[in-house]
């Protein structure tokens, strides 16, 4: 049984374009990923012994949050679909990001309820764990968007601010109708910016100015 499903899994992605999508945390990547799997059959491997096992480097796939580098440094991904593959991701205000972090993590419990903004950004600085092979470790998901692509060759950075565009581009590279499947929304982030205070938004400035200064943010917290 194990083994047909290795090979239904081989079959259903040969000869299919070869689309790496990197997903940097709190940047929709549920919605990318459902949509993309919809449309694509697009994988998803979230721990490294299930790429290691069940990813043959064809079609489109995404491995969470894992560092795509190490991935290709240790054979899971090849040299051939690392250069011959599309790859893309999404960037984020990182004001906005790091409130849906903030939010997130609430939910999931993952920092103590008692929490504020500067609160998490004190922890942030102080140190977290980088990316790695690994979906998450601690706050990891809190790295620069930067870190995900570090080292990458990435052929397209998309805005989260801009989807609606990003989803007619993919359409027209992969030749499929590729929609837009909602997941994961809640309140407008940039509504709640107002909630931070001056020094909590200088800590985000300076954490989190290799993002500002990449993907062509503005440092002003309104704009």
């Amino acid at each position: 049984m194990i083994y047909l499903k290795r090979v239904e899994s081989f079959l259903s992605n040969i000869n299919k374009q070869k689309i790496l999508f990197v997903w940097i945390p709190k940047n929709a990547g549920t919605s990318v990923f459902e949509s993309l799997n919809q449309s694509l059959n697009m994988k998803q491997f979230l721990k490294v012994s299930e790429a290691r096992n069940n990813f043959y480097n064809h079609g489109a796939a995404t491995f969470g949050h894992i560092d795509i580098v190490k991935l290709k440094e240790n054979g899971i991904v090849s040299l051939k679909y690392y250069n011959t593959s599309f790859k893309f991701c999404f960037s984020r205000n990182p004001y906005d990001r790091f409130l849906s972090l903030f939010h997130y993590f609430q939910i999931v419990e993952r920092i103590p309820l008692n929490y504020n903004y500067q609160d998490l950004m004190n922890t942030i600085v102080k140190g977290i764990d980088p990316i790695g092979l690994y979906n998450f470790k601690g706050l990891s998901q809190c790295n620069k968007q930067s870190d995900w692509i570090k080292g990458i060759k990435i052929d397209k950075v998309y805005q989260f601010e801009d989807i609606g565009r990003a989803f007619d581009d993919l359409s027209n590279i992969t030749g499929k109708n590729i929609q837009l499947i909602h997941k994961n929304s809640s309140s407008n982030s940039k509504d709640r910016r107002n909630e931070l205070n001056p020094e909590t938004v200088k800590m985000i400035q300076e954490f989190y100015e290799a993002d500002f200064l990449q993907f062509n943010y503005s440092f002003n917290i309104n704009g």
